[in-house]
């Protein structure tokens, strides 16, 4: 009798531990950049700086459902890019596997801008504005909105 009980009460405690919910994530994740598609207005460096673009440099960035991001440049340079991104709700981004195509434009911000992604940390968005903080020294990216 005491072994149908035990087993019963094993049952029971396995049902019960099956049946919970899985805890939330420590850090929430949110895709509140999908869907959006912003420019880059200028480059922030260290010490107050700030690399303006001009618009015959038009560079794009473009996020997506799937924590896909894509961008292309137009005008100084005709290059695209690809690459994946996390971003949560407590504002950190961490953008990875940047791929871009190769062409050469020496008068364009392009080349300076591709390796700052994977430097992302965490991000600031208005309506109209997305600020991507890099790592501790290096610039920041300041997007305009693009309707």
């Amino acid at each position: 009798m005491i072994y149908y009980r035990l087993s019963v009460l094993f049952a029971l405690m396995v049902l019960t531990l099956s049946c919970q919910k899985e805890s939330p994530p420590s850090q929430p994740q949110s895709n509140i950049l999908a869907g959006t598609t912003w420019q880059l207005a200028h480059i922030d460096a260290i010490g107050g700086n700030s690399i303006s673009i001009d618009q015959s440099d038009t560079i794009l960035i473009q996020f997506d459902d799937e924590l896909h991001l894509s961008g292309n440049s137009r005008g100084a340079c005709k290059n695209t890019y690809f690459g994946t991104f996390v971003s949560s709700i407590l504002d950190s981004i961490h953008i990875d596997s940047v791929s871009s195509t190769k062409v050469g434009c020496p008068k364009s911000h392009y080349w300076a801008y591709i390796p700052l992604l994977s430097k992302a940390e965490s991000y600031n968005r208005t309506d109209s504005e997305l600020t991507i903080n890099c790592v501790h020294g290096s610039p920041r990216l300041v997007f305009h909105s693009v309707r």
